[in-house]
């Protein structure tokens, strides 16, 4: 470990994390874009059109799947979420989500006019779908919205991007949604010049973000109930 991840280096030493060495495959593809398809879909030797998590959400599904099965936190959905039934929503901060209007008087009219058109016509041969996903939608951002109160906690994550997305999922954890696979993404590592100082920069945030969030996992009793699983 670089000597900056001293978060890191501490849940090592409690015996709270495992480092998993030599993990490949065969032939490697040097191509940067398709090396990272090869990781996000778990397929070395074909395209393929989805990825692992997706998969195992699909797998786990029982009729229609619940949206919040899956949640990515960031504006850009990765391709290991990709599957055949079982969509992820995209959430970029837990403050505003749902809200496409501001809480105003105008605000909430465009809201509502919004709303009746997404909840439209559901006699077309789309429409039934439409209206579900809707309603699916604004169930969802309630569920999120009322359950993040349940959030209380003393841990202090880095005011980084990747800090705060960490600390949304330990929120949307508490929130007791169901949900069972998280996914975050946090970069970028390909640097070309004055590697050594942006890449302990880096490192030092992904240490103190992940040391902060075991923490705050087990501040909330869920320590032992969470598996996070860091891969690049």
């Amino acid at each position: 470990l670089s000597p900056v991840m001293t978060g890191m280096k501490a849940l090592y030493d409690q015996g709270r994390l495992a480092i998993i060495q030599g993990v490949g495959y065969p032939n490697p593809n040097h191509s940067h874009f398709r090396s990272m398809e090869i990781w996000q879909t778990a397929e070395p030797e074909k395209i393929a059109s989805e990825g692992w998590v997706g998969r195992y959400l699909d797998a786990i599904r029982s009729g229609r799947t619940s949206p919040l099965t899956g949640i990515n936190i960031g504006n850009e959905a990765s391709e290991a979420l990709t599957s055949a039934h079982a969509a992820v929503p995209s959430i970029q901060g837990l403050a505003n989500f749902g809200f496409v209007f501001p809480h105003t008087a105008d605000g909430d009219a465009h809201t509502a006019a919004l709303k009746k058109v997404q909840m439209g016509d559901g006699s077309t041969p789309y429409g039934r779908f439409f209206q579900e996903t809707a309603q699916e939608t604004y169930d969802s951002a309630d569920r999120i919205s009322a359950g993040i109160k349940k959030y209380h906690s003393t841990v202090q994550y880095p005011t980084t991007p990747f800090g705060r997305g960490m600390q949304e999922i330990a929120q949307l954890i508490a929130a007791g949604l169901g949900t069972r696979v998280f996914y975050i993404s946090t970069g970028s590592f390909d640097t070309h010049a004055q590697q050594i100082r942006r890449h302990d920069q880096l490192w030092k945030d992904v240490s103190d973000t992940l040391a902060s969030f075991q923490s705050d996992l087990e501040q909330m009793n869920a320590g032992d109930d969470v598996l996070t699983l860091a891969f690049s």
